[in-house]
């Protein structure tokens, strides 16, 4: 990608997984990785580098890259990748178990927020009798024994 525009216009498609340099032509790393998680749906992010600074990596991070590896460390290429796809997929589970969520608690909602208009009371050891509350909300009095002759 040699623009920011590109590379929205490439993210359209969905994609695992982004490595980006941490500087490319017409644009930076830092953007790549601003760009990707704009999309909202967990899209992972690496950044390589052939002169890797902390202070890169640190703003890498904060942006949102799960990662900022050397050029000159291959080694560490394929665990960091295994690792993003790992979280990229819990993080698209836990996403789409929120969604449903959020769709389940929009549907009954309303039979919750709007009760019926007398509740009884019930005891879950059986029946017993009892009065509904009066108006007063107070209990009403316990029942008294008759007198005795």
């Amino acid at each position: 990608m040699t623009s920011a525009v590109g590379l929205a216009k490439a993210l359209e498609q969905p994609w695992d997984l982004l490595i980006t340099d941490w500087l490319l032509p017409g644009f930076g790393g830092l953007q790549a990785i601003e760009t990707a998680v704009a999309r909202d749906d967990g899209l992972p992010c690496i950044v390589i580098s052939g002169t890797p600074n902390e202070d890169e990596a640190i703003a890498a991070m904060r942006a949102g890259a799960l990662d900022f590896l050397s050029k000159d460390r291959p080694m560490r290429f394929v665990p960091a990748i295994e690792r993003a796809l790992r979280e990229a997929a819990e993080l698209r589970r836990r996403i789409a178990f929120e969604r449903e969520l959020r769709i389940s608690e929009e549907r009954y909602r309303p039979a919750f927020e709007r009760p019926p208009a007398a509740l009884l009371p019930f005891d879950l050891d059986g029946p017993k009798s009892r009065e509904p509350t009066p108006a007063s909300g107070k209990p009403p009095a316990p029942p008294t024994d008759p007198p005795s002759p």
